[in-house]
């Protein structure tokens, strides 16, 4: 008898622990979309009592984890990495668009905007800068790739470099701006929003601009976690749209 009440309680314990996991969302994010999804996810708990546990890296960060197995049932990354992913079987179905976004330049609260409008204009702020941060192109930060590039483009990558402190992503940018170790920071503009003390002095001219899409999508095993379905579905919706947008997504 005390066998058979045993079974039936880890029954019950291990039915009560597929309950749990059932109703809630794992998600692996890049730093640009992360201050909306974390939002979301809040609203989303309010809603349905499921709750969303997100890390977050650059793409090419979130890229290699899916790649080597980390366990998502949502993936949250630029559309080149969803691409990459689905074309290695990370990915499944069809991802969902969650807004577009442009580089910017930035400034602590309160501090002179430069003139980055032309590329001469740009130019002429980087050199003249005491100091600028960027993500770190080692780091698989999107914008740091790029902007690494414009930097070598314009004919200013070694005195721009020189006085450059790199970060992991562009999050991290910004707490350098606005805690006074960077007067400028170039990033998404969703990255700037997202963090207090800073804001926009400019977006990078077309020449010089990079426009990113971000989208996300159910991996495998989201695929069979309604809870995960849920919340994909409300974040690419009409209130996850409205929350991108004004977090600086169009």
């Amino acid at each position: 008898m005390r066998g058979r009440v045993g079974t039936a309680v880890m029954a019950a314990a291990m039915m009560a622990a597929g309950a749990a996991r059932a109703g809630e969302v794992v998600l692996v994010g890049t730093g640009a979309v992360r201050h909306t999804l974390e939002k979301l996810a809040q609203d989303f708990k309010t809603r349905t009592g499921h709750d969303l546990r997100g890390t977050y890296g650059t793409a090419g960060v979130v890229t290699r984890r899916i790649e080597a197995g980390e366990p998502a049932d949502i993936v949250a990354s630029s559309r080149a990495s969803i691409a990459a992913l689905g074309n290695g079987g990370k990915i499944v179905g069809e991802p969902r668009d969650l807004g577009h976004v442009r580089m910017a330049v930035a400034v602590r609260k309160g501090a002179a905007k430069p003139d980055v409008s032309t590329t001469e204009a740009l130019k002429a702020a980087l050199v003249a800068a005491p100091s600028v941060s960027y993500g770190d192109p080692k780091a698989g930060a999107t914008t740091g790739i790029h902007f690494a590039k414009v930097l070598e483009q314009m004919g200013v990558a070694e005195a721009v470099n020189a006085k450059a402190n790199l970060q992991k992503d562009g999050l991290d940018v910004m707490r350098e701006v606005a805690e006074g170790r960077a007067v400028l920071g170039v990033t998404q503009a969703s990255e700037v929003l997202a963090v207090p003390g800073v804001e926009i002095a400019g977006f990078l001219p077309q020449a010089q601009q990079l426009v990113s899409t971000y989208t996300a999508a159910l991996t495998p095993a989201g695929r069979s976690n309604p809870a995960a379905q849920e919340f994909l579905e409300y974040a690419t919706g009409p209130d996850g749209k409205a929350a991108f947008r004004a977090a600086g997504f169009e």
